[in-house]
């Protein structure tokens, strides 16, 4: 009877240390946090014309990832986020797969892949030829706020749509997961599309990153990244929903026009939060 508890004790260690091993989500955490603290220094204010007082806002090709200001450059700001997406599901495809190599723990990164493969292709190839449509359809076409009745079937369609292909493939193996993966994340980034007309504060990227970093934690069946997630994902909601400069000018630091030090009053505590969930990683992982 002892032999039997010592070998299921043995192998209660092993399956511990295999998951511990398969765990990588310290890096993407890291990844995220620092890119998201370092974002404000894309958004430069832009100085009016002389003589001119009124001008109108130019949000670059990616409106949805664009803040409402006066900015210098807007499509950098707008590629920045996109590249921030993308780069980011990329990178950390790449290091789960160095990571197997390096402990000999396989993770199936196809999913990963398509996901991002999906993503760059809703954000660069659809929504701007979305937006295109919509205009040459509707002559009064200036955005979800103009015409709810456009935006809002869009919006929760394809949503639901994603749901329901992200349910679907769940179930299925190999290429199926996969391919109905790669079509939830196509759909919802058409949806997020839609959503990002009234995320007018322009960090609709912190919501699709605390999207992919709950289903990294789903996928992980990781309880810490869960709840970092989780408090990422409303720290995310409150930025595109609150205006955090009236939280730090309690606290005496004024932004003013500066929309640099805007933007890092907006993403101050979220890279906080990402950076802070990296190290409890690294320091669970150690202490085991």
């Amino acid at each position: 009877m002892s032999d039997t508890t010592n070998l299921l004790t043995e192998l209660g260690e092993l399956r511990r240390r295999t998951r511990g091993d398969r765990h990588g989500y310290a890096f993407p955490l890291f990844l995220f946090g620092t890119l998201v603290l370092i974002a404000p220094l894309c958004y430069v204010t832009a100085s009016l014309p002389a003589g001119v007082e009124v001008v109108r806002w130019d949000r670059g090709s990616f409106p949805q990832f664009t803040s409402s200001g006066l900015l210098r450059y807007p499509d950098l700001v707008g590629w920045y986020w996109i590249l921030t997406v993308v780069g980011g599901l990329w990178a950390t495809t790449w290091w789960y797969r160095h990571r197997a190599r390096r402990h000999g723990v396989e993770s199936d990164i196809r999913v990963a892949t398509a996901a991002a493969i999906a993503a760059l292709l809703g954000f660069l190839v659809w929504q701007p030829l979305f937006s295109t449509l919509l205009h040459e359809l509707f002559d009064d076409y200036m955005g979800g706020y103009s015409t709810p009745a456009v935006n809002l079937p869009i919006l929760f369609g394809c949503a639901a749509i994603a749901a329901v292909a992200g349910v679907w493939s769940t179930r299925r193996t190999g290429w199926a997961r996969t391919a109905g993966v790669a079509v939830a994340t196509f759909l919802a980034t058409v949806s997020f599309g839609a959503l990002g007309t009234y995320l007018i504060r322009g960090y609709g990227a912190l919501v699709i990153v605390a999207a992919a970093l709950l289903l990294l934690a789903w996928a992980e069946r990781s309880t810490l990244l869960t709840v970092a997630g989780g408090v990422f994902a409303g720290v995310a909601l409150l930025t595109n929903l609150y205006d955090m400069e009236n939280l730090y000018s309690g606290l005496g630091w004024y932004a003013g026009v500066n929309h640099q030090v805007m933007a890092l009053q907006c993403l101050l505590l979220p890279g906080v939060v990402l950076l802070a969930g990296g190290v409890v990683a690294v320091a669970v992982r150690k202490g085991r």
